[in-house]
């Protein structure tokens, strides 16, 4: 399989980064985020994140060359498993954190949190995709309990520069 690009995995890395930085988020989150296969055991609720191209097609500014700027879309799916309460709150809290970035956040203590940041690139705007979030139940079941898995889906628009 050949290597994700870096674009995926420093948004990755910028979007776990960002929201486990809120507390409440980390706590609602026991189990962590993960990207590629889970850790055995795995506490839960957990959150598990992928990226990919997304849905609009990048844009260049011409000529492209080493320096040029261009748009990169890149969409991250996260999806949050366990208990169904659990996960209602966990994704409530993930929506109050990274929709509409970059944007300066207060939580309901008066702190101030600054805008999500990437090391390659300049972030443009974090907006929820169509249809996200949304609730499915999980396939597998654990002692009688009921999983679910809360989805949330993003654009995450950015400014890069050719290498």
């Amino acid at each position: 399989m050949p290597a994700a690009p870096v674009e995926d995995e420093d948004t990755k890395a910028a979007v776990v980064t960002f929201c486990l930085a809120l507390p409440a988020l980390n706590a609602a989150l026991p189990g962590g985020i993960h990207d590629g296969p889970l850790p055995s055991p795995t506490t839960r609720p957990y959150g598990r994140i992928t990226c990919t191209q997304g849905p609009r097609p990048n844009m260049m500014h011409a000529p492209v060359r080493a320096g040029s700027g261009y748009h990169d879309f890149r969409k991250v799916t996260v999806t949050i498993t366990g208990i169904k309460a659990a996960v209602v709150t966990a994704l409530g809290l993930l929506r109050g954190r990274l929709e509409w970035q970059p944007r300066d956040t207060t939580d309901a203590s008066g702190n101030v949190s600054k805008p999500m940041t990437l090391p390659n690139a300049t972030l443009i705007m974090v907006s929820p995709l169509p249809g996200s979030p949304r609730m499915e139940p999980e396939k597998t079941r654990a002692q009688g309990d009921v999983f679910w898995n809360g989805i949330a889906e993003y654009e995450v628009w950015t400014g890069r520069n050719v290498t």
